[in-house]
């Protein structure tokens, strides 16, 4: 999907809503929950239906600004606190090919590349997400990225020793479970299944299993 086609979609999911009275609110639904709500998650046209039939309080909308150096250097942190070391250790400039990722992909910066909105219609949340096919493109090489630095990380010999060894032990179950390959999966809702499944982590270390159980499953699909 081009990103003129994912910018349609989004003006139209925002007209449809004004036209039947519905508030727009600007953000998407945050739960640690997840997995427990009632919820369907429907293709754009079915989307636009619902929306238009199903009488909604609010829509969540939230779209995605492209950002090369952002991208890299989000994924980089949490790929090294998912590894126990600092971010502050990485600088990008000692990349070369973290740099060169950036460049070529700095033609996109600015362009909204996908968006997820949802409604809620009698205890049901109904979602709808999109991205661009060169987004995802992008997705496949960051990982590819990720994995390489990863590698030419020098081993932790301090205390974040044990809590890496247990992000890794946590990501190889979370990577084999069914739901986390299932469609529409996002970061949000995998990290809501590491916390169902590890019920004793917090926010941050749920995040940095689910960084970890990417980049193991990129490297097994390889």
């Amino acid at each position: 999907m081009s990103a003129g086609d994912v910018s349609q979609h989004l003006d139209q999911i925002v007209e449809t809503a004004k036209n039947a009275s519905v508030v727009v609110v600007k953000g998407s639904l945050q739960t640690d929950k997840m997995d427990e709500i009632p919820k369907v998650v429907l293709e754009w046209a079915e989307f636009i239906k619902a929306l238009k039939d199903f009488p909604a309080r609010a829509l969540y909308l939230e779209g995605y600004v492209f950002s090369a150096e952002n991208a890299v250097s989000d994924a980089l942190d949490e790929a090294l606190e998912s590894e126990g070391q600092s971010s502050t250790t990485l600088s990008l400039r000692q990349y070369p090919t973290a740099s060169a990722l950036i460049r070529d992909w700095a033609r996109y910066d600015g362009k909204t590349f996908g968006y997820a909105a949802s409604f809620k219609h009698d205890g049901i949340f109904h979602f709808c997400g999109e991205a661009t096919e060169w987004s995802e493109d992008f997705d496949e090489k960051l990982q590819e990225l990720v994995a390489e630095i990863l590698e030419d990380l020098p081993e932790v010999s301090d205390e974040g020793e044990g809590e890496r060894e247990e992000v890794a032990r946590m990501a190889k179950e979370l990577v084999a479970h069914p739901k986390f390959s299932a469609p529409k999966a996002t970061k949000a809702k995998r990290a809501a299944l590491a916390q169902s499944l590890f019920q004793e982590i917090g926010d941050e270390i749920a995040y940095a299993v689910v960084e970890k159980a990417e980049t193991l499953q990129w490297l097994k699909d390889e």
